[in-house]
């Protein structure tokens, strides 16, 4: 992806708001939210990505290394932590069959 690709592909990320809504996490101030960020953020502090970077090195979204790495860094959360957000037992999304998309 070049560049100016990238510029347009993140100006079309929908809003935090929406992402919540669609991810089912819930209020921004409610309980569920504030665990989800809270463990996202040690995740993203604790994780070192195949090639040896850690989480919160991983911004440059024109870097298509970095871009590979967040992927990664997505797996490996929802591998860890899917199920705890997105039960099987809630049959509107659930991890375990969800995962590929």
């Amino acid at each position: 992806m070049e560049p100016d690709e990238v510029e347009r592909s993140v100006t079309k990320l929908p809003k935090i708001r929406e992402i919540r809504d669609a991810l089912d996490i819930g209020e921004k101030r409610s309980t569920r939210v504030q665990i989800f960020n809270d463990t996202l953020k040690l995740f993203r502090r604790n994780y070192i990505g195949p090639s040896g970077r850690r989480g919160l090195d991983l911004r440059d979204w024109r870097s298509k290394a970095d871009r590979a790495e967040l992927l990664c860094l997505v797996d490996a959360f929802l591998e860890q932590n899917g199920s705890r957000f997105w039960p099987d037992s809630r049959p509107e999304i659930r991890y375990s069959s969800h995962a590929a998309l």
